[in-house]
């Protein structure tokens, strides 16, 4: 399958930045067929670059954190990373079958997974900003983290948007569905670092 075209890309990425402020006719924008659904899980390889700077800040973090020994990440570092993103990617979608089905709203699963899944092209942004400053010592470690704090509530508030918007659900099941996914990459995260014994 190939990667969506920039007409695509940009066609989508206006409809859900649409959506951040709450405007649903940002949806009709998507592409929400057998094929789109699919090809929106390719959105991942654009976001691979905003991922690395991440990556590496979080590096850096625990290098300045570990001194004055410093901190060295090795393959095995590498790998944790990209199989945690890896994991975050699968762990929602299949919530959410669990979810639309419990409330009703099976026929919106698709649309829910395609926005959500776009919509990861500006999340992204929210928490890459903060990083890169710091990574180019323009802030320190204070205020990237107050920086991220503020991000990761950005994000939280998109995705309590797009749950709500595409699947009409009550605020709780919303934010239902929010806190489980948070708590489960948490417990998948740890259990990987445990698994990798590091």
């Amino acid at each position: 399958m190939a990667l969506p075209s920039i007409e695509e890309t940009t066609r989508s990425v206006k409809g859900v930045w649409r959506l951040f402020f709450g405007d649903t006719s940002g949806l009709s924008a998507l592409d929400t067929s057998y094929s789109g659904f699919w090809r929106s899980f390719l959105v991942l390889v654009y976001l691979v670059p905003f991922y690395a700077i991440n990556v590496l800040a979080r590096f850096a973090l625990l290098d300045e954190n570990a001194a004055p020994d410093g901190f060295t990440p090795t393959g095995n570092h590498y790998l944790l990373e990209a199989v945690t993103i890896g994991i975050d990617w699968l762990v929602f979608p299949v919530l959410a079958i669990f979810f639309v089905r419990a409330f009703g709203g099976s026929e919106h699963y698709a649309r829910l997974i395609v926005a959500r899944n776009w919509a990861s092209l500006i999340a992204i942004q929210f928490v890459t900003a903060p990083a890169l400053l710091y990574l180019l010592g323009v802030v320190d470690i204070a205020t990237f983290m107050f920086l991220r704090i503020i991000a990761v509530a950005l994000i939280i508030r998109y995705q309590f948007i797009i749950i709500r918007r595409t699947l009409h659900c009550p605020v709780s099941a919303a934010v239902g569905l929010i806190v489980i996914d948070i708590l489960l990459a948490i417990l998948f995260s740890q259990g990987l670092e445990k698994l990798a014994g590091l």
